[in-house]
């Protein structure tokens, strides 16, 4: 079974600390934001963590209003009628503290993701990413080491971008055949458009 993914993440420094004092030198790290998974047969996953580094992902101008805003929207929407009613000004406008609420409320944690994926991807599954060296590790990360992925997962993940360069089809090729989605940078809208880009890849 194919499945095609993306991740939002946040790239940055982080401190390492023992018993909340800093010690040593700040590390570079990568933290899940969102994941979207699209399978051949048609069936979506779609998640966002609340684990990540909100402070590190505010201070990024383009994490911020590309990512997170888009999140904080969409978070919105899926509150009750009585939450949109009654508790609006807990999550509305698009502030850090409106959006470190609703993660609180409406994201997962990395645990409860890793144990959705076990149960949305099949056995013996075929993963498939555009430009997915980032998205693969962080998926990766999700289980641990590469070496703690569930029985029949890859240690690979299928580029799209090298399937297009091996076969000389440039950006062009790709904005007549599959352009790029309206709302993009959002884990599912992206995935969707992935297994899209294969579709034309395929056509071949």
């Amino acid at each position: 079974m194919k499945y095609f993914l993306d991740t939002e993440f946040i790239d940055h420094e982080k401190q390492p600390k023992l018993l909340g004092f800093r010690v040593g030198k700040p590390i570079q790290t990568t933290e899940l934001i969102s994941i979207g998974i699209v399978s051949e047969d048609g069936r979506e996953y779609y998640a966002v963590c609340n684990e990540f580094d909100l402070d590190a992902a505010w201070k990024d101008t383009w994490v911020r209003c590309h990512v997170l805003e888009k999140i904080h929207d969409e978070l919105v929407k899926a509150q009750g009628p009585h939450a949109r009613t009654h508790h609006h000004h807990l999550f509305e406008p698009f502030t850090k503290k409106s959006m470190r609420y609703l993660l609180k409320w409406s994201g997962k944690s990395r645990y409860q993701i890793r144990h959705e994926i076990n149960e949305f991807v099949n056995e013996e599954p075929e993963f498939y990413g555009y430009y997915a060296d980032y998205d693969w590790v962080v998926f990766c990360h999700l289980f641990g080491r590469m070496i703690d992925l569930p029985s029949g997962f890859p240690m690979y993940c299928m580029d799209l971008m090298q399937v297009m360069k091996e076969r000389g089809l440039d950006s062009k090729w790709k904005d007549e055949r599959c352009p790029d989605p309206v709302d993009e940078h959002r884990a599912i809208v992206d995935a969707r458009w992935n297994m899209s880009l294969y579709k034309a890849l395929h056509d071949l």
